[in-house]
């Protein structure tokens, strides 16, 4: 990876570590973590197994280091992501929850700057599990929270929460259509505010994947097929009612096609909508994928991400802000796939706010 791609981007987000030892994109298996490890999806291998130095694991090690270095030379922050499509669709049990807390430290205290939660399947359960599933991400991170509060040199990890442009909605709010996945992010909030000392501020930043579905299946009366500002206006406004403007980042997928039904709008179009999300004071953007080889109006995905990231670095600094954040991973992307959610790397991530993670 030409780590030069990464010089107007804050943190840069590897994906996909996965509770699955065997994470399957085509069918993702309806299962719980069996509690032995987290998996790195390039080795298949013990995460811990990987960083530790394990000589069967150096040449995808070497790639990870690379990254890492790059990041902490240069004032950038390194997040794990964990989940993903291609995981476990039931996640972990509630009694789970301080075997994967210690196993998330124990990670951060040999390599990166905090973890992202990207588990697509909460909603797709009924009952009694799908009740459980939809909390078990606020129980999860009120207690990583606590853990990092607790830990000497682990109080400014970051925990990040990526869930879909819908996870604030409820109703049919702002003329969408209803899906299952709808309000997840009110559930994962509603009960971080209610049982944290912290309050929102348990997670650093919420990235809204803006991507991977039709304009036209997400809101009733959209008259194209790609979201315009209207749409990604309703996402901002329902997210930062709950969690707050700053910590609100939209996702964008620069390429086609993209996963499911998305389509993307261009270019030009993402530069005018990033302009307008800095203008409002958003807290970011964020590109699936930094190293995507789809090509895609003559550049591969990757160059276009490499581009818009440039771009909004460019606008935040004409507005006077401070670059912040952006996404990537080492690993190709899958093929597309016919569903919400993609598997692969998680979007790059510019934040336009002076909060965290500054970048003169």
């Amino acid at each position: 990876m030409d780590t030069a791609a990464l010089q107007d981007l804050t943190a840069v987000f590897y994906g996909f570590l996965t509770l699955d030892k065997t994470p399957q994109y085509w069918d993702p298996r309806v299962a719980q973590w069996d509690g032995d490890y987290i998996t790195e999806t390039m080795t298949g291998a013990d995460v811990m197994d990987v960083m530790s130095g394990n000589p069967a694991h150096a040449w995808h090690k070497q790639k990870m280091d690379e990254v890492i270095s790059y990041c902490a030379s240069n004032g950038k922050r390194f997040i794990w992501a964990l989940g993903g499509w291609s995981d476990l669709t039931l996640t972990i049990s509630d009694a789970q929850i301080p075997a994967l807390v210690d196993k998330i430290a124990d990670l951060l205290a040999v390599a990166g700057d905090g973890i992202d939660f990207d588990f697509e399947h909460l909603s797709s359960h009924t009952g009694a599990v799908l009740q459980q599933q939809r909390l078990v991400v606020g129980k999860l991170i009120v207690a990583l929270k606590d853990k990092f509060m607790s830990t000497p040199g682990m109080e400014n990890k970051w925990i990040v929460y990526t869930p879909r442009y819908n996870a604030f909605f409820e109703g049919g709010a702002y003329g969408s259509n209803l899906f299952a996945t709808d309000g997840e992010g009110l559930d994962v909030f509603g009960y971080i505010t209610a049982h944290s000392q912290y309050g929102t501020d348990a997670v650093d930043y919420v990235n809204l994947m803006m991507y991977d579905i039709n304009a036209q299946d997400a809101f009733s009366g959209a008259a194209q097929p790609y979201f315009v500002r209207s749409h990604y206006d309703a996402v901002v406004e329902a997210t930062s009612a709950v969690v707050g403007l700053a910590k609100t980042v939209i996702g964008f997928e620069p390429r086609r096609p993209q996963a499911y039904t998305g389509v993307w709008a261009g270019m030009q179009q993402d530069k005018e909508t990033i302009e307008h999300l800095v203008s409002s004071g958003a807290g970011g953007a964020m590109w699936w994928a930094m190293n995507d080889v789809q090509m895609s109006d003559g550049q591969t995905c990757g160059q276009n991400s490499v581009e818009l990231a440039a771009h909004a670095a460019t606008a935040a600094a004409n507005a006077g802000l401070k670059k912040a954040s952006s996404r990537k991973s080492l690993l190709p992307p899958p093929p597309a796939l016919p569903m919400m959610g993609g598997q692969g790397p998680p979007p790059p991530m510019e934040l336009f706010g002076a909060a965290v993670g500054t970048v003169a």
